[in-house]
């Protein structure tokens, strides 16, 4: 977007014409740059080319219409530039046909003044400005919906927002777990600016984005926007209006670096900044408020991105975390020799966990001052050896696992180039290791093992995964006590049935919080799940199910619509009629949930149950088109109790129907749509036994009439 003096190409034949018009430009009060003259249609269609002009004043009788027959070319060759057609008279049939060409204006010689032409001018600005906002704006949404990664995701919103503003250098900073605020992707800054800029804190500079990442930055300061960002044009003047105690240090980077203008776009998930968006330029006044303004709202879309990028990868995590522990507690019913079970346990961490080493030590009894290593997997390359040389227990910088033996409690390291100058931490950053943590093993009534692990990535253990893996440390402390001493095989048998209880305890815990995840992207349908999940299960109930089976209906329901994530929050929320392309994305979400489920290790078949809910008896339902018994009884049950609470619960392109409503269209379906075992226990459930779900909707039937139930539900 052109931010700068105005290029503007006159076509005209007669060369008076062409400086009268240069002249009435000049005394208007646009910031008009250089002016160029082409006199034929062909000549004019080379300029257009060649150059990028902001707006063509066309004469409408060049030769016998040909300034019309322009537009058409320039149209046809992908030329957008906008052009204002001039006539020497009124001629409506001339007007009529310029504008159906393609002209944005159109304007008589002789009534033309520089008023009227800043007017003219200022209008095809401004729409030129609002088709740029909303083309940026979808493409950088296709971009955020394209990528589940966030360096792709950061280096294409950086390259669409350099093009669009057409600013020199343009950043995106996020705040990470120790709360620097490096430069995730950049574009046009030097190398020395970069270095010396990514390392800063939010707790210990004060520079401007720190101040602006923390709320320092009093309301109503200058440069400061209402939204919360800080922009200006001319940095220095702007920072000259600062009390002089508050000013000290602010901008000095980019003061030195030569930059004029600057703008600084926070990047909010809720109200936190996690991060923003760095542009800046030599050249004074290179980013208007309007710029500004639209950046705000690109930030907004930024921000949802990452949400949801964070929201898979901790999805991601969690499910690799719960099979590497189910793996790992097939390990340790199987293993009969000690050693074996140490080399299974290291290998699982590293393979199916993707961990980049994982070993487990012994305390020598030589006073503790030395870790034996008994299992290894992953990359070592001689670390394990170059520590056990110079880590000992009396050295206050000794390796995470030595401190985890010696203080007998967890040891976890979020970022090790945070960590300071120790001996073990060279040795572990030559390998590429950013993270571990350790975890003291019980054995012999002490603990006198661990469990070391390292990552790859900083911050890679989060509070569910380090209660994973403490999970894991005890039973594989009870395995080897086991191993040791064959009379402890029943207590190690009771270990192992708690955690597969736990096990299936944290499989709810996180189907719920996958659940809170779709929801929270869409406000309307909050609650949506686990209100069909209350009546699911109590339709299984009462028809007979097992109490196993039972369980499985509800877990089922509580994320029958977790494939809604891949689904635009904008698209979940519409209020109006969905177009046939968004309808198809929204029939996506049961693959997409399957395919989300089929990864999580479960005694129950998640995967097919919410594939299948969206099926009907008669074959009308989607993704697959099944029929009758082909759908299993547990998706016939959800598909039911599905309908019942959309009907009776508000939408964004609707509001509530009521329960007496939802029980019509379920009775009056029976046989052809739904299951009609499910839908007499659901009747049932409703008239005869008072089921109510956990939060009351407003019985609305009066406006159920000629309803059926849209696929968005």
């Amino acid at each position: 977007m052109n931010v700068g003096p105005l290029r503007m190409l006159i076509v005209v034949e007669d060369n008076d014409e062409f400086l009268v018009l240069r002249h009435l430009l000049r005394r208007t009060s646009l910031a008009i740059g250089r002016i160029d003259r082409a006199s034929s249609r062909e000549e004019a269609l080379a300029a257009l080319r060649q150059a990028a002009y902001c707006i063509a004043l066309v004469d409408g009788r060049l030769g016998t219409h040909a300034g019309i027959e322009l537009l058409a070319d320039a149209t046809a060759v992908g030329i957008d530039t906008p052009m204002i057609v001039l006539t020497s008279v009124s001629e409506p049939e001339v007007k009529q046909r310029a504008l159906e060409a393609g002209a944005f204006d159109y304007l008589v010689k002789g009534e033309i003044h520089p008023d009227t032409l800043e007017r003219s001018i200022r209008y095809i600005l401004g729409c030129a400005e609002a088709r740029g906002a909303l083309q940026i704006s979808r493409r950088l949404l296709r971009i955020a919906n394209r990528h589940s990664e966030l360096r792709p995701l950061l280096a294409e919103f950086v390259t669409e927002i350099r093009r669009f503003t057409g600013c020199a250098a343009v950043g995106i900073r996020l705040v990470d777990g120790n709360g620097n605020m490096p430069f995730q992707q950049a574009e046009g800054y030097s190398e020395a600016f970069l270095q010396r800029e990514s390392p800063r804190s939010i707790q210990r500079d004060c520079c401007l984005c720190a101040q602006l990442l923390t709320g320092a930055l009093a309301a109503g300061a200058p440069g400061l926007t209402e939204q919360g960002a800080f922009a200006t044009g001319r940095l220095p003047e702007t920072l000259g209006q600062w009390p002089e105690g508050q000013r000290a240090g602010l901008g000095t980077a980019c003061l030195g670096a030569g930059y004029e203008s600057l703008a600084l776009i926070p990047i909010r998930m809720g109200q936190k900044a996690s991060g923003l968006i760095h542009l800046a330029d030599p050249r004074p006044n290179a980013l208007p408020q309007r710029i500004v303004s639209i950046l705000e709202g690109l930030a907004m879309q930024l921000a949802e991105a990452l949400q949801r990028i964070a929201s898979e990868e901790s999805l991601r995590a969690r499910n690799r975390a719960l099979q590497t522990l189910n793996q790992c507690n097939e390990v340790l019913v199987r293993a009969e020799k000690e050693s074996d079970l140490l080399e299974n346990v290291c290998r699982t961490l590293v393979e199916s966990g993707g961990y980049r080493m994982a070993w487990v030590g012994f305390a020598e009894s030589n006073g503790k001052n030395h870790i034996r290593p008994a299992a290894t997997a992953g990359h070592d390359d001689g670390y394990l050896a170059a520590v056990k040389r110079q880590c000992h227990a009396s050295d206050s910088t000794a390796c995470p696992s030595l401190r985890a033996v010696t203080q007998r409690r967890l040891c976890q390291i979020g970022d090790i180039r945070a960590e300071g100058p120790r001996t073990w931490q060279h040795e572990a950053l030559q390998r590429g290791y950013a993270s571990a943590i350790a975890i003291p093993l019980l054995t012999d009534a002490e603990r006198a093992g661990v469990l070391s692990i390292y990552a790859a990535r900083p911050h890679a253990f989060d509070a569910e995964e380090v209660n994973l893996l403490t999970r894991l440390a005890d039973d594989l402390s009870y395995g080897i006590a086991a191993l040791r001493t064959r009379t402890e095989l029943l207590r190690t048998q009771a270990v192992l049935q708690r955690s597969v209880a736990d096990l299936q305890e944290t499989l709810r815990g996180t189907i719920q919080a996958v659940s809170f995840t779709v929801e929270m992207r869409d406000a309307y349908t909050a609650g949506h799940q686990r209100r069909v999940a209350s009546l699911a299960q109590a339709m299984a109930q009462e028809i007979g199910l097992p109490a196993s089976a039972a369980e499985g209906v509800y877990i089922a329901a509580t994320v029958h619509d977790i494939g809604k994530i891949s689904v635009p929050a904008e698209i979940l929320s519409k209020p109006a009629r969905l177009t046939p392309a968004e309808m198809n994305l929204i029939k996506t979400h049961p693959q997409m949930g399957s395919d989300i489920l089929r990864t999580i290790p479960a005694p129950w078949p998640l995967a097919d149950i919410v594939l299948q809910h969206h099926e009907r008896l008669n074959g009308n339902g989607y993704p697959l088109g099944l029929s009758g018994d082909r759908i299993l009884l547990e998706a016939r049950i959800i598909a039911v109790a599905d309908v019942v609470e959309a009907m009776a619960s508000h939408r964004p392109y609707r509001p509530a129907l009521g329960i007496e409503a939802a029980l019509r269209e379920i009775e009056g379906q029976k046989g052809i749509l739904y299951d009609p075992q499910a839908v007499e226990v659901c009747l049932g459930l409703f008239h005869e036994k008072n089921f109510r779900f956990p939060a009351a909707t407003a019985d609305t039937a009066s406006r159920a009439r000629d309803f059926t139930p849209s696929p968005r539900d």
